[in-house]
């Protein structure tokens, strides 16, 4: 058995609550040995032949390798819904400022379980909330479009997005190889076209949302075979129509996909476009999509 020193915890090489080293394996010596073993309470104190160097394991670190009881991925339930919507899928925006850590963690539990989250109160005379917010959860992924962007409609852009038109339900990033995990939406500003706020009238801007994995798992019951069929054959998805953009993935990817365990869904493909203007999107559903 060989215990690499660069895992250990070693007393001589503290930086603040982390103890950590870098080292190549492949400079290790082959014939390299304890030259001191000690056992306390507290874990394993090894000095090692080839440079003197004290490396400290605890018991718990230990445990794992002693038993081979690895821990196990947590199993989260995920949440499927239908007409009805989501339940519970909210959390205000002032809860982030009381306590970012667990308003967080309750925000991405929900992504996780329910493949969506709303947080209400977000400021909308400014964009800055909404990006602060954003990366309390992670670093924002640069593409095509930028890291953060605010837009609003514009004909001379190829792309239905940028329009008044009413969007299909459809996914996002299809397009790339390696889709974004979560994506967030935040309308700041909205004026209907065609009616005075108070009216009365349709002023748009809703959001339709669809549990995607839902659907493919009634789907696999009532037609297995189309089922069979859309996680068999690859698609060539692509985004093109604004000058310099020309995106597609590594390989043909069919619109279902699912885990190696044959049932949990991993992946669903819907395309949109309009005549002229081909562009596809993915939704990684449960795996979290705003």
């Amino acid at each position: 058995m060989v215990i690499c020193t660069a895992r250990a915890q070693r007393p001589r090489l503290r930086i603040h609550k982390r103890e950590d080293h870098s080292l190549l394996l492949a400079t290790l010596p082959l014939d390299i040995k304890p030259s001191r073993v000690a056992a306390n309470e507290s874990g394993l104190e090894i000095q090692w032949s080839n440079d003197s160097h004290v490396s400290f394991y605890s018991w718990d670190f230990l445990k794992i390798y002693i038993t081979g009881e690895r821990p196990a991925p947590e199993n989260v339930p995920l949440e499927f819904f239908g007409a009805s919507g989501p339940s519970n899928s909210s959390i205000e925006y002032g809860e982030f400022a009381k306590d970012e850590t667990k308003a967080v963690g309750r925000l991405t539990d929900m992504i996780k379980r329910k493949g969506l989250a709303l947080v209400t109160g977000v400021p909308c005379d400014s964009p800055e909330p909404t990006k602060t917010l954003l990366e309390m959860i992670a670093f924002i992924r640069v593409t095509h479009y930028g890291g953060f962007w605010v837009f609003e409609p514009d004909l001379e852009i190829a792309d239905t997005a940028y329009t008044n038109e009413y969007l299909p339900l459809h996914t996002d990033n299809t397009y790339f190889t390696d889709p974004a995990g979560i994506q967030a939406f935040h309308l700041l500003k909205h004026t209907g076209p065609n009616a005075q706020e108070g009216s009365g009238g349709d002023l748009g801007g809703r959001s339709t949302l669809l549990d995607a994995f839902h659907a493919a798992r009634i789907l696999r019951e009532e037609s297995p075979e189309a089922f069979k069929a859309l996680l068999r054959f690859g698609l060539p998805f692509h985004a093109s129509g604004n000058e310099g953009i020309a995106l597609a993935p590594d390989k043909l990817y069919p619109v279902l996909e699912c885990e190696p365990d044959g049932h949990t869904m991993r992946r669903v493909e819907v395309e949109r476009g309009r005549p002229g203007h081909h562009t596809s999107y993915v939704w990684r559903g449960h795996d979290g999509m705003v």
